[in-house]
């Protein structure tokens, strides 16, 4: 929902079968996660080309955008 309300990129649900990234530890303890990736949108990442010149710094733009709905969202309103 954060996706949808906050940026212009897609996502997808997909469950790792292996330990994909850190998020993998806290799902296997019952703890919801997500792990925003740019692989559907850059032919570099893991590969030798993987470097900072070839970063998108719009994916990076929309990245923050979650990260900053996640913190706004989950943060409990101050009592007056």
């Amino acid at each position: 929902m954060l996706v949808d309300e906050y940026t212009g990129v897609g996502y997808a649900d997909k469950i790792c079968g292996y330990g994909c990234s850190d998020h993998a530890a806290w799902n296997a303890s019952g703890f919801r996660s997500t792990f925003p990736h740019e692989l559907a949108s850059s032919p570099y990442v893991h590969t030798v080309n993987d470097t900072t010149d070839t970063i998108s710094f719009q994916r990076i733009l929309e990245f923050s955008k979650i990260a900053v709905a996640f913190a706004i969202e989950l943060a409990e309103p101050r009592s007056a």
